[in-house]
């Protein structure tokens, strides 16, 4: 299921370069939507880790490598199913 929030603005020359670039990938219908789902989506996945550097102060290693385990463990799985 794909939901939009409407037109998303951005200045001329960001737009053409993304353009550009999209088109000597050779994409087509929704290459911009999905160049800018991927990017929101990068965008949400370093403010989520940001996040959890932030609750992690004073915690040791060993409870922070698990709490980042159990964090990209449904990410990971996402991201890689869609490439089989």
């Amino acid at each position: 299921m794909t939901r939009g929030a409407g037109t998303v603005r951005f200045p001329c020359d960001t737009d053409g370069e993304v353009r550009w670039h999209l088109a000597q990938a050779d994409l087509k219908k929704r290459g911009l939507s999905k160049f800018v789902a991927d990017a929101v989506n990068w965008q949400l996945f370093n403010l989520n880790v940001k996040a959890a550097q932030n609750h992690s102060v004073g915690e040791s290693g060993d409870e922070i490598e698990a709490e980042l385990e159990e964090t990209l463990t449904p990410v990971r799985a996402n991201r890689f199913s869609k490439r089989v």
